[in-house]
């Protein structure tokens, strides 16, 4: 199995980081004894080494908005995914003779029947099976998370080391009603100083979506818009109370200072996973209400069941 790159919270080819930036590979194939992995760089060397370049299979496999499950045999369409999927960088024998496969799936079958149906629809003598799908849930049984990178559960453990005792917060202001983001701003402040009164922390670590690398552009790639009610509640807990975010505390300086890096700290890769890790870790939890920004998510979804199973403080 080909570990592809990883590179702005997305496994994918085009990414310009192994795979082990992200995640810990030892433990993967821990979890896996019986699986072969690779990393993308060594298959693309086996590639180009390959005389006889090895052929391939490709499957797509997608939602069908009739609730029929159907299989399409389709023209290759090589360019599109050399392109889009970056597949020019590996030598491969992708042409108009490989086999193409669209499978629809229908809503409401049960996991082991999907099972069954990729399975049998995926079977092949091909060297290389290439598959894309575009499905919005999970398809398989549920595992656990895969195991992130030492260097970033490093960082991460470097700031609660340094904050402890500390309240965070998780904050994605994108959905939030923009006029409200003052108020909200003050009404966390009001929390945060009700619990510095009762325990004495008064350290916050602050999770967001907000823009705080000052460049106008937020960590989220789908929130364009930062208007002046973003900007003043930001100010506001700057100026009200001893506010820490992972742009402050400079958990990455130990990486190079190249553009790849530069471009991956502007996104929602890397600082992503740590403020992850740092939110599970803190003293107190606070995620906020519907009408400053998105209240539910799989990501704040994981930090609430992690600090459960470690019996910590959620609001």
């Amino acid at each position: 199995m080909v570990l592809t790159n990883v590179g702005n919270s997305h496994i994918f080819a085009c990414q310009p980081f192994s795979f082990d930036f992200y995640y810990n590979v030892d433990k993967l194939q821990k979890r896996f004894p019986n699986v072969k992995f690779i990393t993308q760089k060594d298959f693309q060397f086996w590639t180009k080494e390959r005389k006889e370049k090895p052929d391939t299979f490709h499957g797509f496999i997608t939602i069908n908005k009739n609730h029929s499950y159907t299989v399409n045999h389709v023209q290759p369409y090589v360019e599109k995914l050399n392109l889009s999927n970056c597949l020019r960088l590996f030598n491969l024998r992708l042409n108009d003779t490989t086999i193409f496969k669209d499978i629809y799936l229908s809503k409401g079958k049960n996991l082991e029947t999907f099972e069954n149906l990729i399975l049998k629809e995926l079977d092949t003598n091909a060297e290389v099976l290439l598959i894309k799908h575009e499905i919005r849930y999970p398809l398989f049984k549920p595992l656990s998370s895969l195991d992130y990178a030492n260097h970033i559960i490093d960082a991460a453990n470097s700031i609660s080391e340094k904050l402890r005792p500390y309240i965070a917060s998780h904050w994605r202001m994108e959905l939030g009603k923009p006029k409200m983001m003052p108020d909200c701003a003050k009404n966390l402040v009001k929390w945060v100083k009700d619990k510095e009164s009762r325990t004495g922390i008064k350290n916050l670590y602050l999770a967001t979506d907000y823009p705080l690398l000052g460049e106008n552009k937020a960590q989220s790639t789908t929130f364009h818009v930062i208007t002046k009610y973003h900007i003043n509640a930001i100010q506001i807990l700057n100026s009200s109370v001893s506010l820490n975010t992972w742009v402050s505390l400079h958990p990455f300086d130990y990486l190079p200072k190249d553009k790849w890096i530069k471009k991956e700290l502007m996104g929602a890769g890397i600082q992503g996973i740590l403020d992850k890790l740092v939110l599970i870790q803190a003293d107190y939890f606070v995620s906020c209400p519907k009408v400053c920004g998105r209240y539910i998510s799989k990501y704040t979804k994981k930090v609430r069941e992690e600090r459960t199973k470690n019996d910590m403080e959620i609001k």
